[in-house]
């Protein structure tokens, strides 16, 4: 699950790109990748390619689903940050 806005203080109030597991067997969440810094712009490497380094922006309204012969999480849509800290709409990426 990518979660989205977290509130850090009354004041405070922005997007994450943290990346979380959701065990049904124990019902527990583990952390799997991410930034705790808010509004945090994306390192998106060269369109087509996987890599390791590549960080999907903070964003929120996003969906995504992950391709087990691929090895792949895939997202789609939402609203997020760029690799230039620019805020913009709809768009996929592949992780």
């Amino acid at each position: 699950m990518f979660l989205k806005n977290i509130h850090y203080s009354y004041q405070n109030v922005g997007c994450l790109n943290d990346l979380w597991k959701f065990s049904v067997s124990d019902s527990t969440w583990t952390w799997i990748h991410g930034n705790n810094t808010l509004n945090k712009k994306g390192i998106y490497g060269t369109q087509g390619y996987s890599n390791p380094t590549n960080i999907p922006g903070a964003r929120y309204g996003a969906v995504g689903w992950f391709d087990s012969s691929a090895q792949e999480l895939w997202m789609l849509g939402g609203n997020g940050y760029d690799s230039s800290t620019n805020f913009y709409g709809t768009h996929y990426i592949r992780h």
